[in-house]
């Protein structure tokens, strides 16, 4: 991956419904993209934040139909400049049902960033999408992340009950928002 320099990135925001047999809305739900988003380029967002569905399993079964569209009121063009980059030795940890990544990013551009934005991105054998988990690090004292430094980061993730764990494909995105 190369630096994204030059290429303004878009701030996303989805919203999505759960729906009745009637198409009564049920419970909906926003988040934001973990990441910036490119010009031509997607990333996954988990939704699962569904304050009344959660936990109920009565109106869970109730719900037949699923909508998810882009919040125009706040996604768009970012005025931040982002670089891409790498994530360095990557350590998984598997349980049947639960993975950890550990790893650190390194700051291999030649500008301050504010942090580092992490996406970790699981996939079945097959290629589909399992799940998906960000985070985000910050230098101690809210100070600069300079060139050359390395902040360590880890992501936890739940896995579905029935993915077979040792199949499973990963890949980690790292993005530093430049400081200006």
């Amino acid at each position: 991956m190369s630096p994204t320099r030059g290429r303004k990135p878009w701030g996303v925001r989805l919203v999505a419904g759960l729906y009745d047999q009637t198409g009564n809305v049920l419970d909906a739900a926003a988040v934001n993209a973990s990441i910036e988003v490119l010009p031509e380029a997607s990333a996954p967002v988990t939704l699962a934040d569904f304050a009344n569905v959660n936990g109920d399993s009565d109106l869970l079964k109730r719900v037949v139909s699923a909508t998810i569209q882009l919040d125009p009121a706040w996604s768009g063009p970012d005025s931040a400049e982002l670089d891409v980059l790498p994530a360095n030795n990557v350590t998984t940890t598997l349980s049947s049902h639960h993975v950890t990544l550990q790893g650190t990013v390194v700051n291999t551009t030649a500008r301050n960033l504010y942090y580092a934005a992490i996406l970790v991105v699981v996939h079945d054998a097959a290629g589909h999408l399992v799940a998906a988990a960000q985070t985000t690090v910050i230098p101690d004292k809210g100070g600069p992340f300079v060139p050359q430094a390395s902040l360590p980061w880890t992501v936890d993730i739940r896995l579905p009950s029935q993915v077979d764990a040792s199949t499973l494909k990963f890949d980690v995105v790292a993005q530093g928002r430049v400081k200006q």
